[in-house]
């Protein structure tokens, strides 16, 4: 589960969403969803499938969402600042399991990761575990010491005929 934060500034409507394999909106299910005010006061909202309405004016909507396949994406219908709180045991700093997208700047502290992007309509981060990390290092490994194995035999062969 992540929590996200996402400015949003003149309108009254916001849509959980993610953008699906041809680009259109796909509604994503959301929890602990909180509207905050300028003041940092919550305010009323109405709950809808996939978006909530309130009164036009500039918040912050901050919610939950579970993972799927370790990655976070969303759309948006205008250009919000956007911030990503991932917990701890996830990361996004080795550039073979994970990508933060265009504009994002990743922040790493004792409590987890915040991932932040301002003024963009698409975020797009995957990130991985402890796991994946140690399988990335053992098939790595794996493959440098096959290489080895037939590679040392074949330049000593050469070697020895020149």
């Amino acid at each position: 589960m992540f929590h996200a934060e996402i400015d949003i500034h003149e309108t009254d409507k916001f849509e959980f969403n993610e953008p699906g394999l041809l680009g259109e909106k796909i509604p994503v299910e959301v929890s602990n969803v909180t509207l905050l005010g300028e003041s940092g006061d919550k305010n009323e909202f109405e709950e809808h499938w996939g978006s909530i309405s309130f009164e036009k004016g500039n918040y912050t909507v901050e919610y939950d969402q579970r993972f799927g396949n370790k990655d976070f994406r969303v759309l948006m219908d205008a250009a919000y600042n956007i911030t990503l709180h991932l917990p701890e045991k996830y990361r996004v700093t080795n550039p073979l399991l994970g990508t933060v997208s265009t504009g994002g700047s990743v922040d790493e502290g004792i409590n987890g990761s915040i991932i932040s992007w301002e003024k963009r309509k698409y975020a797009e981060a995957r990130f991985y575990d402890d796991l994946q990390e140690k399988m990335l290092l053992a098939f790595g490994s794996f493959w440098i010491v096959l290489v080895l194995i037939f590679l040392v035999p074949y330049l000593l062969t050469r070697w020895r005929r020149e």
